[in-house]
């Protein structure tokens, strides 16, 4: 088993933890920054939650780790798991599950770009938003390829490792985009710039692609023709609606992250699971009890149910577009008991009944001219 077959390992005599103090320092000013935890949730699950995950950090031991972490604890971490695990193991789980690199909604928006360039732009915006420390760029070289080059003010073998991930989840996102979420793995035509030669040894059976270059500059080199080939598994529908996101999270850069994480949360549950998201896993997500998440919302002027309710009314409409759907099965999708108590609360955000909703609607299209 993966457990088992990790937990044999050692890390060698090089420890990673003494690289963070001075790592920390370099970045003091974002090590507070919140930061998505999706790798290490991975490899904690696997791993069966060990103490020594947590050493050095400021969470407790315990069997799951929030959503978001502070980058000084996630760095923290990811040291505990090369010290353990070494980095080349770290990169072959990660280049088997290419999937767990990116948060399924984001991945979705992804996969349904018009091309991998429009993919590639939007998680770069993305990533500079939450890595200040980052400087990342795009660009096209000369005429026949594109390069995605990252520079950061994290030195020390942590650092390095850190940006060579980052480097590894753009491949990955583009090897995905290539071949579609449930495809096997095939050569892709990019060249990963950086790392160690020991860690390119040990990802080529993985991540099979143009060439592996060891360098201390982090690049990667795409085809022109590929990145700029249109996507055969394109959906407008989802790709418009992650740019509005995106630029919608700038227009408000000033609201509080938690109600944003929130609001994906809620949302993500509903279209995905097809559930409500209750309190009590809200609440733990965030690494905190449910009085202090309610006091949290309230001294932001909302509230639990109010980001609920947002949340269910946008999927309502996207639902409701769906003349086969039923209103009874809409109500069961999001979480009401009865037809009418869904009809009571969709009135109190629309001003419309289910039906006269889909009326209003279908006049609107007939309305509208052809072409």
């Amino acid at each position: 088993m993966f457990q088992e077959r990790l937990l044999s390992l050692t890390g060698g005599d090089r420890t990673y933890r003494d690289d963070i103090p001075q790592l920390l320092a370099a970045i003091d000013a974002h090590r507070d920054r919140l930061v998505a935890s999706g790798i290490h949730r991975i490899f904690g699950a696997s791993l069966g939650w060990p103490e020594w995950l947590f050493e050095g950090t400021g969470i407790a031991p315990q069997r799951t780790l929030p959503r978001y972490i502070s980058l000084a604890d996630d760095l923290t971490i990811l040291a505990n798991l090369l010290d353990r695990l070494g980095p080349e193991r770290m990169l072959v789980e990660i280049a088997r599950r290419p999937e767990h690199n990116l948060p399924p909604g984001l991945l979705s928006v992804l996969l349904s770009a018009p091309t991998l360039e429009h993919a590639m732009r939007h998680l770069l915006e993305l990533a500079e938003r939450q890595l200040p420390m980052l400087n990342a760029a795009l660009t096209k070289p000369d005429g026949n390829c594109f390069a995605l080059s990252v520079e950061t003010m994290m030195s020390g073998p942590v650092g390095r490792f850190y940006v060579y991930t980052l480097i590894l989840m753009f491949a990955n996102m583009a090897r995905l985009h290539h071949f579609g979420p449930d495809a096997d793995a095939g050569a892709v035509p990019v060249v990963i710039v950086g790392g160690e030669s020991s860690w390119h040894n040990i990802l080529e059976p993985y991540f099979p692609c143009t060439r592996f270059v060891v360098s201390h500059a982090s690049r990667l080199d795409l085809a022109k023709d590929w990145v700029e080939a249109p996507n055969p598994y394109r959906d407008d529908l989802i790709w418009r609606e992650g740019e509005w996101r995106l630029a919608n999270a700038a227009n408000r850069a000033s609201q509080d992250e938690l109600v944003r994480r929130l609001d994906f949360a809620f949302r993500n549950t509903l279209e995905r699971e097809r559930r409500i998201l209750p309190l009590a896993e809200a609440a733990r997500e965030e690494g905190m009890s449910q009085r202090t998440l309610s006091r949290r919302l309230t001294e932001l002027g909302t509230s639990y149910q109010e980001r609920l309710d947002l949340a269910r009314s946008y999927m309502a409409e996207q639902l409701l577009r769906d003349e086969k759907r039923s209103v009874a099965s809409i109500a069961r999708m999001l979480g009401f008991s009865h037809s009418s108590s869904f009809a009571r609360a969709f009135a109190s955000w629309t001003n419309l009944s289910p039906g006269q909703w889909r009326t209003e609607r279908a006049a609107s299209a007939r309305a509208l001219p052809d072409g």
